[in-house]
Formats: C-alpha cells, sequence, structure tokens
C-alpha cells in the first residue's frame, strides 16, 4: 500500500489518494467510520467534481481539511505534495500565523492582515478556546477564506479536520520553526489569561502583534506582560475603522457566509 498522500484541485475536481490514511494512527481518527464510509468503497483514487465536495456533509468535508494538513511541511506532517490553492513556500526566513473561527471574514480580518508587518503569514481557521461550533461546512469555509487572502498568506486546514480543539500552546512550542510570530486581535490579547498554558504560548513567540478592537489596552497591561516575558516583543497595530466588528453579530444578522465592503458606496 502507498506511503504518500495525493490530493489533486483543479476548478472542476478534486481527488484525494486515501492510502496513507486507511493505516495505522490514522484509523483511531475520530472521524475515521464516517471517512471510511463516505470515500474508500475498495477504491484507492476517489475523485468527484468540486461544486459536489463544498456540499458534501460537515464530516467528510472535515477530513479532506485533514488530509490536506497531513501535506503540510509546517504544522502538518509533509506526507505529500500541497495542491494550489493550498501552497506552502519552502523558503523561508521567519513565519507568523493568524488563526479565528472568521466565520464569516469580515474587514476586521482583512484589517488584521493588510497590518501584519510580516512577510509571511500562515492562517489557521480553527475553533476558540471559547468558540462554539457553528456548523459551518470546513472545506467550504476555506475556499471562501482563500479568496480574501494575498500571495504571502497561506490557508492551513488542518485543525478542522482534527475533530477537537487545538491549543495553540500544545502545537506552537513544538514547531521547527523556532520563535515564530503571532498576530491577534486585542479581544484576544486580553484574555490569553484564559487560553491553556499561556505562559508556554508567550514564551514560544518572537513577536506579538495586537490590533486593536475598542482600545482598551494599557500601557501597564504590555508592561506586565513584557517583564514577565522579557524575551517577547509586543507590538500594538493602528486603530482602524472596523473594531466594533463580530463574526457572531454577523451570523445572527444573517446567513451570508463572508463580508468584504471594502470600496462599496
Amino acid at each position: 500500500m502507498s506511503k504518500g498522500l495525493k490530493i489533486n484541485i483543479s476548478s472542476e475536481r478534486i481527488t484525494v489518494n486515501v492510502d496513507i490514511l486507511l493505516e495505522g494512527e490514522y484509523r483511531e481518527h475520530p472521524l475515521w467510520g464516517i471517512f471510511q464510509l463516505a470515500f474508500v468503497d475498495e477504491l484507492p483514487i476517489n475523485s468527484l467534481p468540486l461544486p459536489e465536495a463544498l456540499q458534501l456533509d460537515f464530516n467528510s468535508q472535515s477530513l479532506i481539511c485533514h488530509a490536506l494538513g497531513l501535506c503540510w511541511p509546517v504544522l502538518g506532517e509533509n506526507l505529500g505534495k500541497l495542491p494550489f490553492p493550498f501552497h506552502f513556500p519552502l523558503n523561508h526566513d521567519s513565519w507568523c500565523f493568524y488563526g479565528g473561527s472568521f466565520d464569516p471574514w469580515h474587514e476586521g480580518h482583512q484589517e488584521c492582515i493588510e497590518q501584519c508587518p510580516e512577510k509571511k503569514l500562515i492562517v489557521f481557521p480553527d475553533l476558540g478556546p471559547h468558540k462554539k461550533n457553528t456548523g459551518q461546512a470546513p472545506l467550504k469555509l476555506c475556499f471562501e477564506l482563500l479568496e480574501h487572502l494575498g500571495e504571502n498568506h497561506f490557508l492551513y486546514p488542518g485543525f478542522l479536520g482534527t475533530g477537537r480543539r487545538n491549543p495553540t500552546s500544545c502545537w506552537i512550542s513544538s514547531l521547527q520553526e523556532k520563535s515564530p510570530s503571532f498576530l491577534l486581535g486585542e479581544d484576544h490579547f486580553l484574555s490569553l489569561s484564559s487560553w491553556k498554558n499561556p505562559d508556554l504560548f508567550l514564551e514560544s513567540l518572537a513577536t506579538l502583534y495586537v490590533l486593536p478592537r475598542g482600545g482598551q489596552i494599557t500601557k501597564k497591561d504590555i508592561q506586565k506582560m513584557s517583564e514577565k516575558h522579557q524575551n517577547l516583543r509586543i507590538k500594538i497595530l493602528k486603530r482602524h475603522e472596523f473594531e466594533e466588528l463580530s463574526s457572531t453579530e454577523l451570523r445572527l444578522k444573517g446567513p451570508k457566509r463572508a463580508r468584504n465592503t471594502r470600496g462599496e458606496s
């Protein structure tokens, strides 16, 4: 049986070689039973039109995201070549990570990535420690997010396929890339004490970029964190006009899955 993992995505079809998921530890994946019913069907290669893939049930889309995540050299296991548009350049000096539920994406998120000083940004959709699962189809969410990202922004879909929460401190401290940077909103900065192992998370970073959201951060907040984590650089980004936007509130207002009204009258 092949040890590789192959995924091909075109404008019309998505093809997944699932052999790697048939072996060893991947049989213990929480969605394995669903995957077995949905894809395997005694065929090593499974291909279906991309529009149909985006209409698959939540669990089936989760498994495709999991397979894509396994191909990543950072965060994943580098088991196969990443298909476009889920590409990842190997030549890089440093990385900055930006996570969130992004359901839906809005101008506040866009402001984050546009203000970020880092040249390379990895965006990873995931369920936050205080967020409820909205039921948004994972693969469909990924393709919606890709529409808003620039050429130096890279989407990691693997956390959407784990079937569990993925505390940042559990993975960022074990990266081969030492001292990465992290981008977050002011509300998350102020709630870091409620994260799992926040000190381990902060000690793993070189720089923490914070986008204002209400302007509630004080010099005392920054000084206190800087004194505790002396190797951490904290950079507060510029105030902006979208600080009050909330994905949760946007979901309550209507079914629109992504929002970006820049340039609209």
